[in-house]
């Protein structure tokens, strides 16, 4: 997925955070690292104070899966998420759900939703 943009704005209010917490913390010439979310104005903001940025694993491993199902499989879990939300609202649909889950023998199995695309693992939770 593509970065946002960010406006200078942004970058001056990450500078003067980088600036006044390294300052709280006695360490504007110690710091030699950033480890953030790789966005732009973090980039900007870290480049400009000569910092080294050092990009999130985590969050750049959730980006390749997030692109990955983009181009595979985001319909179908679009699908199950509709699906999914009807449920939800409707408490005639989730009785026949758990009727059909009790008709065929199955453990009655509840439903969650994805509530954030940038939470790592909220597509399968």
């Amino acid at each position: 997925p593509k970065q946002p943009k960010h406006t200078s704005k942004q970058k001056n209010n990450n500078n003067e955070v980088l600036v006044t917490v390294t300052a709280k913390l006695n360490s504007v010439k110690a710091t030699s690292l950033t480890a953030d979310d790789n966005a732009a104005n973090t980039k900007a903001a870290v480049a400009e104070l000569k910092f080294t940025q050092f990009a999130c694993f985590a969050l750049s491993l959730n980006l390749v899966v997030q692109n990955a199902i983009q181009s595979s499989i985001k319909h179908t879990i679009d699908e199950v998420k509709k699906i999914v939300m009807h449920l939800k609202k409707s408490a005639v649909a989730t009785n026949k759900l758990k009727e059909a889950q009790k008709n065929f023998n199955m453990d009655e199995l509840k439903l969650k939703q994805a509530y954030h695309d940038t939470r790592y693992n909220s597509t399968y939770t």
